[in-house]
């Protein structure tokens, strides 16, 4: 009963917040994070499956020049296929938007992971599944990484620490419409993109750790990785997407 209650009163504070302004959200999430993480996590992920709330929030972005700065600055390609766009993000959160273009289809699938923070996440437009792993003494050999993100340079360090062996647990089938949540620890990763492509939103917790696991196919390089950032015309064109989906 104190669950479903939490449901109701976060989603209330979240429209009433969405409809106000970027920061009136910004601080609400803020608040509603360290209430109740998961909670808070799973609303704001449903909340933007209405287009009325996401593309206001997209329209008061675009329309903030300190905000809009902020949120290109932050943006970047990701070597998995996909276009990351941190829409918004506070002390215990990030609202990031996640563009996979149809050539990402064709790709090879992405590193088994996990990542630093819990998350949830809303399909609004294609498919594409996510496939969950643990740790065992026979399946698949990769090789065992650990992956260090320094944000003040835009880069990234992937150290190998050996090999393991992973086996599939569960494989979702993610189509439009549906959210899920992703808790920090799970190793996952996304197959089977729709040949359109898929777009997803996709809001973080406040970071658990300060790396995460990364099994690869085929070792990584031990110099630092440079991040791609996304040029002002291509966020744009991704939002532009993103409000038409």
């Amino acid at each position: 009963m104190q669950n479903a209650t939490n449901q109701i009163n976060f989603r209330l504070q979240l429209q009433i917040a969405i409809q106000d302004s970027p920061f009136a959200l910004q601080a609400t999430l803020n608040n509603l994070m360290q209430e109740d993480e998961e909670t808070a996590l799973r609303e704001a992920a449903l909340l933007f499956l209405d287009p009325y709330m996401r593309n206001r929030l997209i329209y008061k972005i675009n329309h903030t020049p300190s905000l809009f700065k902020l949120m290109v600055d932050n943006s970047y390609y990701h070597e998995n296929g996909f276009d990351k766009i941190v829409l918004l993000q506070g002390t215990h959160f990030k609202l990031r938007l996640h563009r996979f273009y149809p050539a990402a289809s064709s790709m090879p699938a992405e590193n088994i992971h996990n990542h630093r923070w819990n998350f949830a996440s809303a399909m609004l437009h294609g498919s594409f599944h996510t496939v969950n792993y643990v740790f065992s003494d026979n399946g698949e050999r990769l090789y065992h990484n650990t992956y260090y993100a320094d944000k003040r340079s835009g880069s990234y360090t992937v150290e190998q620490i050996g090999t393991c062996c992973v086996q599939p647990i569960q494989d979702n089938l993610i189509k439009r419409g549906q959210t899920y949540y992703m808790p920090n620890k799970n190793m996952h990763r996304i197959t089977g993109i729709n040949p359109g492509g898929a777009t997803t939103i996709i809001v973080t917790g406040a970071s658990k750790a300060e790396s995460c696991v990364l099994l690869s196919k085929r070792p990584f390089k031990k110099n630092k990785q440079k991040i791609i950032s996304l040029t002002k015309k291509r966020v744009q064109n991704t939002l532009m997407h993103f409000c038409n989906v």
